[in-house]
């Protein structure tokens, strides 16, 4: 039998073969770029296929793409969502923390993805890499397999993009970092990612969704963290700027938006902190968002400045550790 997937992405369908591969599955992907003489083996062994089996066709259709995406609960309470509001389009500015973190931290640099809506992250890239020097490198050695940073876009030529999937995959990829575009496929299987971060306000709220949706996969603490500066409000989806300009719980806002006929419409609010006396208080509201951690009344709620929050991240400090350690971390800062 023969299975065919239509895909719109090449990221995708390279992730999907090779996801086949490993379990013992032949499957090949049919691009722009592949070959005639392995196109012409590829349709020679299809038309053999379908002259020996029968063809069974089963058809989907969705009404609703955005409700069915989050049809099964996708709320993702693992990710703390930070939106860095008045922020000016100087990622030397706001991304030096990160920049920090690659060069103190090396291969140990939570791994991180940076989405930018357009090409705009070649240069960031190139700057991140200028600025990092020998230290763009593990260990120093500078070879192209040795990057701790790396870029993925919809021009990246197909031998990079089988290193970069194939590396990242890996629970010790050396690439900590990459910026990329949607050309990196939401589908494909990197469980171990610990920060999102948005350049510019996403196109719509699945697209940020489905992007803040990569952090955690397996289910470890991330953190989700969008830069939405001035340029980026200019055309984007009318929904996500309301929500991210105003004061009520993201989350919540969100998913309320991705509700199906029939679903219960009684979005869970964020836990409260029940003794309102805690030494560094760890509830629902403080792990939540930076909407919802202003709305905690216990005494010992964290501190939600982005000063807080880019020293814990320039010394490596996870959103747990963040909760867990503030009244240390505010010590520190003093």
């Amino acid at each position: 039998m023969i299975s065919l997937v239509i895909s719109p992405l090449k990221a995708l369908m390279r992730d999907q073969v090779f996801a086949l591969e490993a379990k013992g599955i032949h499957g090949a992907a049919i691009m722009k770029e592949t070959p005639t003489d392995d196109m012409m083996g590829l349709t020679a062994k299809l038309n053999r296929t379908l002259k020996t089996y029968p063809i069974f066709w089963k058809t989907y259709v969705i009404n609703d793409l955005k409700s069915s995406f989050c049809a099964e609960g996708c709320g993702r309470p693992n990710v703390y969502i930070h939106v860095e509001k008045k922020t000016k389009q100087n990622m030397e500015e706001n991304l030096n923390w990160l920049m920090n973190l690659v060069s103190s931290k090396q291969e140990l640099c939570p791994k991180t993805m940076i989405y930018c809506r357009n090409l705009f992250n070649e240069s960031m890239f190139m700057w991140f890499k200028e600025e990092l020097d020998e230290k763009t490198y593990f260990n120093g050695v500078e070879t192209v397999p040795n990057r701790l940073v790396e870029m993925y876009h919809s021009r990246t030529d197909v031998k990079s993009s089988k290193r970069i999937l194939s590396e990242l995959k890996k629970p010790g990829s050396v690439i900590r970092v990459i910026y990329a575009t949607v050309a990196f496929g939401i589908g494909i299987d990197i469980p171990d990612i610990e920060y999102i971060i948005n350049w510019g306000l996403p196109s719509s709220v699945l697209t940020y969704w489905q992007e803040l949706g990569r952090c955690g996969r397996d289910g470890r603490q991330g953190l989700s963290i969008m830069y939405p500066y001035s340029r980026s409000l200019d055309d984007p989806d009318k929904e996500l700027k309301t929500i991210i300009k105003g004061d009520m719980y993201y989350r919540r806002q969100i998913l309320s938006l991705f509700q199906l006929r029939g679903m219960n419409s009684n979005i869970q609010k964020a836990q409260a902190c029940e003794s309102n006396s805690c030494e560094s208080c760890c509830c629902g509201q403080c792990m939540c968002c930076s909407i919802c951690i202003t709305k905690c009344t216990c005494s010992g709620k964290n501190n939600p400045s982005s000063e807080l929050i880019l020293y814990c991240k320039i010394y490596s400090i996870t959103s747990v550790d963040l909760l867990l350690y503030t009244s240390i971390v505010i010590v520190a800062i003093i």
